[in-house]
């Protein structure tokens, strides 16, 4: 029985670290394309300003979490209703 119990924990670990890579992806791939369509002029702000990877390392950590934690609680939504 507790074999069992480390395998179903490992599983999950799994699925969560799975779900927020594609997450983490998802997130930079959208912070890509609004640098390269320049939306809003970001990308011209981002040029402009005295340290540009400041600006885009935060851009990019902050859409790759927000992301990666909509994955995840989408892949959780099944276990829900478990017990």
């Amino acid at each position: 029985m507790q074999k069992n119990r480390k395998t179903r924990t490992f599983d999950l670990a799994t699925l969560v670290a799975l779900h927020a890579g594609i997450g983490s992806a998802v997130g930079v791939a959208i912070g890509s394309i609004l640098v390269f369509l320049n939306s809003g002029g970001l990308r011209d702000l981002i040029i402009a300003s005295g340290d540009p990877i400041v600006p885009l390392v935060v851009l990019y950590a902050t859409l790759a979490s927000i992301y990666a934690m909509i994955e995840i609680s989408l892949a959780m939504f099944p276990f829900a209703n478990r017990e």
